[in-house]
This record gives C-alpha cells, structure tokens and sequence, in this order.
C-alpha cells in the first residue's frame, strides 16, 4: 500500500513538472528600465538624435568634471548573452531535468518545486556568468573612458544582479 501512495505522490508531482514553466532574465512586470537595457544589450541597438540636432552623451574628463560629446547617432552592437547562455547549456538541463525526474520516482522528498527551482538558480548563475566572462565586441572607446574598464555587460552591476527566475503554472 506504501509503495501505491508513494507512485501517486510521483505522478502528481510529474504533473507539476508538465504544467510549469520557468522564466529567467529580467523579470521585472512594471517594464522597467533594466528590461530595457537587457534588451538593447542583448539584441543591439542604433540610436539616433530624436529632439535634438544630436545626441549629448556625458563623459568624464581627466580633471574629474563632466563634459559632452555630441554625435547623431551611436550603435550598440548586439551581445547575445542570453542565446549564448542557453546554447552553452541547453544540453546540461535537459539531463537535469532528467535525472530530475528519475529522483521524483526514486526519492520520496523530492519534489517538482524542488527540481524546477534549483534549475532556476542554475540558470540565473549561468547567464550572470556569461554576462561577466562577456568580451567581444568591446566598449566603445568613450564608454571604456567614461567607466574606467572594457567590460561589456557590466557597469555598475545592476543588469547582472536583476537576472531572476520564477516558475509559472500553465
């Protein structure tokens, strides 16, 4: 009898692995400026001067103030660290899943929410990865004056620690 209600906490927990769904990046539902800029990071983006004759970007000059630069439009190249990251270890989590779902048969305290969990963090450590392993293209020679460093995706380390997951039941 053990053994059919444990087969019956298996199967609804199978269940729960086939209607739920994991999302990771900036998850923020307001649309936020870090949605944004995750975006345009990730996908490139040409800007052009839209109100003015020409953009006014900030930098800082050797003797500490601020000054502009003016130009009509800048590129940011596309850094596709989402894509990369799913590329790199797509692989890794369908075996996690695997093996996931032979723990749920084989060991009574795992559970759904555990397996989709513990992927999630998994994720959101890969891509914040990716993120700060990312180097080609490069800054732009007035953004590597401006922060100090060629850092690509890392600024301040907003965007990075932005990246989240959640589970949704669908």
């Amino acid at each position: 009898m053990a053994e059919f209600d444990y087969m019956q906490k298996a199967m609804t927990e199978y269940d729960k692995l086939n209607h739920s769904e994991l999302r990771v990046g900036v998850l923020d539902k307001s649309g936020s400026f870090l949605q944004m800029i995750a975006i345009v990071n990730n996908n490139g983006c040409h800007i052009h001067a839209k109100n003015y004759p020409k953009l006014r970007i900030p930098v800082k000059l050797p003797n500490g103030r601020t000054g502009y630069v003016f130009k009509e439009s800048v590129v940011i190249p596309a850094r596709r660290f989402m894509e990369k990251t799913i590329m790199d270890n797509e692989q890794r989590w369908i075996s996690y899943m695997e093996n996931g779902a032979m723990r749920i048969a084989s060991e009574p305290n795992v559970t759904a929410d555990d397996i989709m969990n513990n992927l999630g963090r998994s994720i959101v450590q890969q891509m914040r990865q990716e993120m700060t392993d990312w180097k080609t293209p490069s800054n732009a020679p007035l953004t590597i004056q401006n922060k100090g460093r060629d850092d690509p995706l890392i600024d301040k380390g907003k965007l990075r620690a932005s990246i989240s997951y959640q589970i949704i039941e669908k």
